[in-house]
């Protein structure tokens, strides 16, 4: 289809959004609580090390925690 590969564009390009806003979120959060960001290594360990979650289920989890 014509337009699949622009919707794929769309939806990789929010993702890469989506994951800077985490890792943003994520070393304000470690800053707050040990007074030290997450280190690039440690980013990249810890990052493997969890499970992937679309934005949608982030929305969520974010939810029950409010």
């Amino acid at each position: 289809m014509p337009g699949n590969s622009y919707m794929e564009d769309e939806k990789k390009k929010k993702y890469k959004e989506f994951q800077k806003k985490n890792l943003e979120y994520f070393n304000k959060y470690r800053k707050n609580i040990t007074g030290v960001a997450a280190g690039e290594k440690e980013m990249k360990f810890l990052s493997e090390m969890a499970p992937s979650v679309d934005e949608e289920m982030f929305k969520k989890i974010k939810a029950l925690i409010k």
